[in-house]
C-alpha cells in the first residue's frame, strides 16, 4: 500500500474509512438474516418472497435515488437520509414476527437503504481520485467490520438471533452521524443545471453488454446469498460456526483489496468477468455435495471472486467509462442490476424451487445454469478483450 505514504490523508479519508468499518459492521448482521427468519418458521418460499420483493420494490426507486443523488448540492446528502430511515424500518422489523409485517418493514428497508452502497462507493471513488489514496483500501475496512461483525455477534447470538436487527438499526444510526462528516461530492447535474436521463447509461454497448451478463450471473449469486444460511442450518452449523465460517470464506478479501487495484489493470474487465462465472460455477457444484464443515469451507475460498469481479472491478470500470455528471447514476445502476433484478429472480425462483427439490439440488441447478452463462459470455466477449477502456 505505497499510495498510503504518498498522500495526504485528511479528515475525508477518514470519514470514508469509518463509515465503511460501520456500515459493514451492519451488512455482517444482516448475514444472519435468513437463519433469523427460519426461527421465526419462515418457509423456503416465504423466504425467496422476503428477498424478492423488497428487490422488486428496489428495481422502480432505484433510478430515483441515482437521479436524485446527482441533482442533490451534496452526494452524502442521499446517505444520510436514507441510513436514517433504514435504521427506522429495522428497528420496526424487530417487533414485526409474523410474515406479512415482516414483510413490510423488510420491504420498506431495502427501498431506503438501497442507495447507501453505490452511492458511498461513487463518493469515495471520486474523493481517491481527487485527493489521493486507494479505494480498496477503503473497501477493505468494510471487509474488516464484516468480518469482525459476523464473528462477534456469532458468538453474542449462539443461542437465538431475536435481537439481530436492533443491532442493524444502531449501526445505521452510527452511520447517519457519520455520514454528515463525508466529504461534500457534488451532485454534477445540480452544478450544472442539466438533467440526464440515468438510462443513457446503456446507449453504451460496452456498459450494456457488461450489466446484461452480471445481471444474468448474479441470479446464481443471489439464491445463495439468500438461502446459504438454511443450508448450513440444514447442515447442523450453529450461530457460533456460521460467524466463524462467513469470517473464514471473507479472509482472502483482505489481500486482494490491498492490491485489487493493480489487478484491476492486469487483465479486461472481461476475462475478469469470465473467470468469475467459471469459478462460481464450481463453488455451486460444491454447495450441491458438501456434507462437512471443512468441505464448506473450502468450497467457500472462491467467494472473493464475487466481490472482485461482480462488484469492486465492474464499480471501477463504469466510474472510468462514466462522465462525471452520471458516476453516482452509474453505481445505482450497477446494484439496480446486481441487487435488484437479478436478487428478485434468485430469491422468489430460487425459494419455489428449493421448495419442492432442496437447496442443495439447487445449487446443483444453479452450476448448470453458471456454466450455460460462461458459454454466452466467451461469445459476448469475444470482440472485448483489450485491458485499456
Amino acid at each position: 500500500m505505497s499510495e498510503l505514504h504518498n498522500i495526504k490523508l485528511t479528515r475525508g479519508h477518514f470519514s470514508l474509512y469509518l463509515f465503511y468499518m460501520i456500515y459493514f459492521l451492519n451488512l455482517g448482521a444482516m448475514s444472519f438474516q435468513s437463519k433469523y427468519f427460519g426461527e421465526l418458521g419462515i418457509s423456503d418460499a416465504e423466504l425467496g418472497i422476503l428477498n424478492a420483493m423488497p428487490a422488486f420494490v428496489c428495481v422502480l426507486v432505484q433510478p430515483l435515488w441515482g437521479s436524485f443523488t446527482d441533482n442533490q448540492k451534496y452526494k452524502k446528502t442521499t446517505l444520510i437520509i436514507a441510513c436514517a430511515l433504514a435504521a427506522i424500518f429495522y428497528a420496526a422489523a424487530h417487533f414485526s414476527l409474523e410474515f406479512i409485517p415482516l414483510l413490510i418493514c423488510i420491504t420498506l428497508m431495502t427501498a431506503v437503504a438501497q442507495p447507501i452502497g453505490p452511492v458511498s462507493s461513487a463518493i469515495s471513488l471520486e474523493y481517491v481520485k481527487e485527493k489521493g489514496g486507494n479505494f480498496g483500501f477503503i473497501r477493505l475496512l468494510g471487509t474488516l467490520g464484516y468480518q469482525i461483525s459476523a464473528l462477534c455477534l456469532g458468538f453474542v447470538f449462539t443461542k437465538s438471533l431475536r435481537g439481530i436487527l436492533l443491532m442493524n438499526a444502531l449501526f445505521l444510526m452510527i452511520c447517519t452521524v457519520i455520514a454528515y462528516f463525508l466529504p461534500p461530492i457534488e451532485g454534477h447535474q445540480h452544478e450544472i443545471k442539466e438533467k440526464v436521463s440515468y438510462f443513457s447509461l446503456l446507449k453504451d454497448k460496452r456498459i450494456a453488454l457488461l450489466l446484461l451478463i452480471l445481471g444474468l450471473a448474479e441470479i446464481t449469486n443471489m439464491f445463495s446469498v439468500s438461502f446459504i444460511g438454511k443450508l448450513q442450518g440444514n447442515l447442523g452449523f450453529n450461530n457460533a460456526m456460521t460467524g466463524i465460517i462467513t469470517v473464514l470464506s471473507i479472509i482472502l478479501e483482505i489481500p486482494f483489496l490491498f492490491f485489487g487495484e493493480r489487478l484491476y489493470k492486469r487483465m479486461s474487465i472481461w476475462n475478469w468477468v469470465k473467470l468469475a462465472i467459471f469459478v462460481n460455477g464450481l463453488r455451486w457444484l460444491g454447495y450441491a455435495f458438501v456434507d462437512s464443515v471443512w468441505g464448506f469451507i473450502l468450497i467457500g475460498i472462491p467467494s472473493v471472486t464475487v466481490l472482485a469481479c461482480f462488484e469492486f472491478f465492474p464499480a471501477l470500470y463504469l466510474n472510468d467509462v462514466t462522465d462525471d455528471k452520471l458516476k453516482a447514476s452509474a453505481q445505482s445502476l450497477l446494484s439496480l442490476v446486481t441487487f435488484g433484478v437479478s436478487r428478485i429472480i434468485g430469491s422468489l425462483l430460487g425459494g419455489c424451487i428449493s421448495e419442492y427439490i432442496g437447496i442443495q439440488p439447487t445449487y446443483l441447478l444453479c452450476a448448470i445454469v453458471m456454466a450455460g452463462i460462461f458459454v454466452l459470455a466467451c461469445f459476448a466477449f469475444k470482440n472485448q478483450t483489450s485491458v485499456k477502456l
